[in-house]
């Protein structure tokens, strides 16, 4: 018998009036059931109406569509899916692995020093419904080390590292995002490159052809000051969207400005950087800048004058960029939850 039938309908009025009557007709019911019965017959009675009265509008508004709805049951169950599992997947522990190498089909036409290094957040096995944005590292040789342990240090984001070489062209590397997503669980937008200021028109171009990146971090000792730097000399740094990239740490954003100009263009630094529009030393890709899409974040990192060279400075600079391009890149997602119809 549907909820909404005319038969449970009729059945009610049938038995509202049912009842109206019987109440009726033992009103004057002697002895001392009188009471009792007169006080049933009209409870009954309000009750058996306000159910006629509520079938009635439920049938035109349909509320409850069936006894199911009613009873709270509507057949809709919220479950979290699976992400579709990365090919390698199985290469990385449940508590994470050392960076295994990634080597694609057709890496070698990127004419790298090495293999890249993949390194993925800790528990990425066993959060299987959860995709991560990803990092590009384009290290300088030797600069593998400070890479992983920035790693260490911002583990949120799928990581690669690549040891870029003279002859390794931004058109072989437009590859190698598609191959990323399909080998690991990323994101699908929200990426960052961190590059040395020798590959910033490497970088430039891989972020600028694929709209899966939104932020470039420069990485190189800024040109040397024109005096010796002050005591204290810290990290520069640079958020320029649009500006300029050159290829080498003596032109575009990763030049450093005289002493106390550009004080203040990042929170926390010390000694400021400035880009210059239109200029750029030029590089393995081309000559000349490379200019950034509007919307990627642009920032330049580099030690100030001589502790551009001073021992740990590298690592420390690196780890700043990292910090801020993860910073960058969206938190890691879970799979949305699926609703039956």
């Amino acid at each position: 018998m549907a909820l909404t039938g005319l038969v449970l309908l009729a059945c009610a009025l049938l038995a509202s009036l049912a009842v109206a009557a019987a109440t009726v007709r033992f009103w004057s019911l002697p002895g001392r059931w009188r009471l009792p019965a007169r006080v049933a017959g009209v409870l009954l009675t309000e009750a058996l109406l306000v159910a006629t009265a509520g079938l009635v509008l439920n049938r035109h508004e349909e509320f409850y569509p069936s006894w199911a709805a009613l009873l709270g049951d509507t057949g809709t169950r919220a479950s979290a899916t699976v992400r579709a599992a990365g090919r390698l997947d199985g290469l990385f522990s449940r508590t994470g692995a050392a960076a295994p190498s990634w080597r694609p089909a057709g890496w070698a036409a990127w004419r790298l020093a090495a293999a890249p290094l993949l390194v993925v957040p800790p528990g990425y096995r066993a959060r299987r419904s959860v995709a991560y944005p990803a990092l590009l590292e384009l290290v300088a040789p030797g600069g593998t080390a400070a890479a992983m342990r920035a790693a260490a240090a911002n583990p949120d984001a799928v990581r690669v590292v690549l040891v870029p070489t003279g002859r390794t062209a931004a058109a072989a590397l437009a590859a190698l995002p598609g191959l990323l997503a399909a080998d690991l669980r990323v994101t699908a937008r929200g990426w960052a490159v961190v590059a040395v200021a020798a590959r910033a028109g490497l970088a430039a171009h891989l972020v600028r052809d694929d709209a899966r990146f939104s932020a470039l971090a420069v990485v190189g000792p800024a040109a040397a000051a024109p005096t010796a730097p002050r005591a204290g000399a810290g990290l520069t740094a640079l958020s320029a969207p649009g500006a300029p990239i050159g290829s080498t740490g003596s032109s575009g954003p990763c030049a450093a400005a005289e002493p106390g100009a550009g004080a203040g263009a990042a929170a926390g630094t010390r000694a400021g950087v400035e880009a210059s529009a239109g200029q750029g030393a030029g590089g393995e890709v081309g000559a000349g800048a490379e200019s950034v899409a509007s919307g990627v974040a642009v920032r330049c990192f580099g030690a100030g004058g001589a502790t551009a060279v001073a021992a740990g400075s590298a690592g420390r600079v690196w780890a700043a960029a990292d910090a801020w391009a993860v910073g960058q890149t969206p938190a890691p997602l879970a799979a949305p939850a699926v609703l039956p119809r």
